[in-house]
């Protein structure tokens, strides 16, 4: 089933916070998207997060499967 997720920042850490993050969050993004889970990536406008377009067997494997990321 395809899932709509919008992933979106804490609005309680500074951006500079995701900085040492950001190399290996993007490297399991691009591993997601190669396993076929991630569909679809786009940049929410306001550069805080993402909405994903997303293929899993039901809704507690694809919060499962985020939980990861």
């Amino acid at each position: 089933m395809k899932i709509v997720i919008i992933a979106r920042r804490s609005k309680h850490h500074k951006p500079e916070d995701f900085a040492p993050h950001s190399d290996a969050e993007a490297a399991m993004a691009f591993d997601y998207m190669e396993e076929e889970f991630f569909r679809e990536v786009y940049g929410l406008m306001d550069g805080g997060g993402a909405l994903i377009i997303a293929e899993a067997e039901s809704e507690a494997a694809a919060r499962a499967k985020m939980a990861e990321l």
